[in-house]
C-alpha cells in the first residue's frame, strides 16, 4: 500500500504544470502562477506637486489585433462613481525589466491612438488600448484565459489581484494577492468570500485548483487556470445609529462583510468583442 501511495505522490509532482523536473518542483512554494502578476497595472493619477496617487488597479489583455487592452472599474477613470467624467492626469506605472517602473500618461496614450476610453454603458467597466514601452516588463492575459460564469461554481478557490489602499513600491509595482472562494455565482454578477478595499477595484479575480493534477486526469473539477472576472466593489453591511430623542439615523456605521462583487468574465470579453471597440482596435492596427 506504500509503495502505491508512493508511486501516485511522484505522478502527481512530474505531472504539475511548467515544470520538468522533480527538484524544481519542491523549489515552488505556491500553486498560484506568479506570471499573472505582470498582467496588474497600478492606475494612478498625477498630483499638482508631481506625485503619483494610486486610484485603483487595472489588468492587461492581448487584443485580436495584437495590441493591449487596459480593463478596469469605470468608476475608477470616470467620477462620481463612474457616472461623471473622465479623470484627468491619468497615469499607468508599468514595470520595467531593468527592475523599476515607469509612469505611462493617458493622454499619450489618447495621442497615440486617436481615441481613448470605452465605457460599458450597463456595467462598470471599462477599456482602452494603451502603450508600452520597448522594454515593459508585463504581460497580457489572452481571450482564450476568460472563463465563462456558467462554469463558475460555489465553492470554487480563487485568487484576488491588485493594490488595495494603493500599497505599491514606486520602484517596482508587485501587486498583493489574496485567497478567496465563489460565494454565490449569478449571471451577471459574482459574490466572492474575499476582503477587498479601496484600491483592489478593477483588478482581476482567477481561478487556481488547489491541487493541479495534470491533463492525465479526467476529473469534474476544472484544472487550468482562468480569469473569472474583475473586482468592481465590496460589499458592505450597513447600519444606523438612531437617536433616543429623535428617532433619527444620526450617525451611520459601515463594516466591510469580507464579500465582494465581480463583473463575470464573460461580460468583459463582450465587452472588448463590441462593434465599438473592435473598430477602434482594427482601425489601430491600420496606422
Amino acid at each position: 500500500m506504500k509503495s502505491f501511495q508512493f508511486l501516485i505522490l511522484s505522478f502527481l509532482i512530474i505531472t504539475l504544470p511548467g515544470y520538468s523536473a522533480a527538484e524544481e518542483i519542491t523549489k515552488r512554494t505556491a500553486v498560484f502562477n506568479q506570471r499573472w502578476l505582470k498582467a496588474l497595472v497600478s492606475i494612478e493619477m498625477l498630483e499638482d506637486n508631481g506625485d503619483a496617487k494610486p486610484i485603483g488597479t487595472g489588468f492587461l489583455v492581448r487584443t485580436p489585433g495584437n495590441h493591449i487592452a487596459l480593463v478596469t472599474a469605470k468608476h475608477v477613470v470616470y467620477s462620481d462613481q463612474g457616472k461623471g467624467q473622465l479623470t484627468q492626469k491619468l497615469t499607468y506605472r508599468l514595470n520595467d525589466a531593468n527592475g523599476k517602473s515607469v509612469l505611462v500618461s493617458d493622454d499619450h496614450a489618447t495621442n497615440f491612438f486617436k481615441s481613448g476610453w470605452f465605457p460599458s454603458i450597463k456595467y462598470d467597466l471599462a477599456s482602452r488600448l494603451i502603450v508600452r514601452t520597448d522594454t515593459s516588463d508585463v504581460l497580457q492575459i489572452q481571450y482564450a484565459d476568460f472563463l465563462s460564469v456558467e462554469h463558475v461554481q460555489a465553492g470554487a478557490p480563487l485568487f484576488i489581484v491588485g493594490f488595495p489602499l494603493g500599497m505599491r513600491s514606486e520602484k517596482y509595482a508587485t501587486p498583493i494577492v489574496r485567497r478567496g472562494l465563489v460565494a454565490r455565482s449569478d449571471p451577471e454578477n459574482i459574490i466572492v468570500d474575499g476582503l477587498v478595499f479601496p484600491g483592489n477595484s478593477g483588478g482581476p479575480v482567477v481561478y487556481e485548483p488547489n491541487i493541479q493534477l495534470g491533463k492525465a486526469f479526467t476529473t469534474p473539477i476544472l484544472q487550468g487556470e482562468w480569469f473569472i472576472g474583475m473586482v468592481v466593489s465590496e460589499i458592505s453591511y450597513i447600519e444606523p445609529a438612531i437617536s433616543l430623542q429623535t428617532g433619527r439615523a444620526r450617525v451611520i456605521f459601515e463594516d466591510n462583510t469580507g464579500l465582494c462583487n465581480v463583473i463575470p468574465a464573460n461580460i468583459i470579453l463582450d465587452h472588448l468583442n463590441s462593434p465599438e471597440f473592435q473598430k477602434y482596435d482594427n482601425d489601430a492596427k491600420n496606422q
